[in-house]
């Protein structure tokens, strides 16, 4: 059986600092769904949705070391990343 590998926030954050994809690949699996329903919320085409969530996991990645505050939730920093680019 596979043993199930789950990285807190905080870890998350400092593996992605570091470029690390497999963190990257856990992040989207732990946070895609609920950022997509929430976008999903202000945006009703399915395909600009799929775009913002793109965009969003993408500035995630680019700018996570010099914006995420690891006081604040993960989920809701990343929410409002989205409504940035929603407002762009």
């Amino acid at each position: 059986m596979a043993k199930t590998i789950s990285y807190t926030d905080t870890q998350l954050v400092e593996m992605i600092q570091k470029k690390d994809r497999k963190a990257f690949e856990h992040l989207y699996d732990k946070y895609s769904g609920a950022l997509y329903g929430s976008i999903c919320k202000q945006i009703q085409e399915k395909s600009i949705a799929e775009e913002i969530l793109q965009q969003t996991f993408l500035k995630v990645w680019n700018s996570t070391a010099d914006a995420y505050s690891v006081k604040g939730h993960l989920l809701i920093w990343m929410m409002n990343v989205a409504r940035n680019i929603t407002s762009e």
